[in-house]
Formats: C-alpha cells, sequence, structure tokens
C-alpha cells in the first residue's frame, strides 16, 4: 500500500502509484512519485517509511543540492530525483518480507534558491 502526504506552500499536485508486484526475495521493487510545481521555486522530495503500529520514519531526501539517505537505510533503498520529468520514484533492492509497510513521498518547495 502507499500512500501520499504532501506538505508545501504553493499550489501543487501529487501522484504516487505503486506499481503491482509479488514476492520477496532479490528482486527489486520501484514506488513512483510525480510532482507539479512552479519552476520558480526549488523542490526537496522526501521518502518516509511507516511500519505497522508506528510512526512514519524518515528514509531519504532529495534536491538539486545533494541526495541523503537516513541511517540504516543506504544500501537497499535508492531514489532519484528528475526535475525535468518531476519524478522522485523509490526503488527498494532485494526486497525483504520486512519492507512491508506504508510509504510516503513528500514534498517541501522553496522560494529561494537555498534553506
Amino acid at each position: 500500500s502507499t500512500m501520499l502526504l504532501g506538505v508545501d506552500k504553493l499550489p501543487s499536485t501529487f501522484d504516487v502509484t505503486p506499481p503491482p508486484h509479488r514476492g520477496v526475495g532479490r528482486g527489486s521493487v520501484t514506488l513512483n512519485c510525480t510532482y507539479e510545481i512552479s519552476s520558480l521555486v526549488t523542490e526537496y522530495l522526501f521518502w518516509y517509511i511507516q511500519y505497522p503500529n508506528e510512526s512514519p520514519k524518515y528514509l531519504l531526501r532529495r534536491s538539486r543540492y545533494g541526495d541523503e539517505n537516513a541511517p540504516g537505510y543506504k544500501e537497499r533503498f535508492d531514489a532519484s530525483l528528475n526535475r525535468t520529468a518531476k519524478t522522485v520514484p523509490l526503488t527498494v533492492q532485494n526486497v525483504q518480507l520486512s519492507d512491508s509497510a506504508v510509504y510516503y513521498c513528500a514534498l517541501s518547495i522553496w522560494l529561494g534558491d537555498r534553506i
């Protein structure tokens, strides 16, 4: 299951599309997140993971100023920000049963060139 959390300061639209997938093992799964924003702002995209009966946990951040993964999520979790296509798909490698969770894509936008 995939849900969406959006935090923004200007009108934006979001779309998160989980692909149909089954199985655990050596395969990978990609969760798609697309967004629409004004070209006049700078976007920061985030992915969060929420395990059953827990609060959401920060996974990673992507922006034109650099990337960051949370400790413990650097090996198998990756996302590439495509500012032209306005997508930031999350790929989980070597999918495990423990990866079963709700995944959130979040967008933060800034009017300036820096935070």
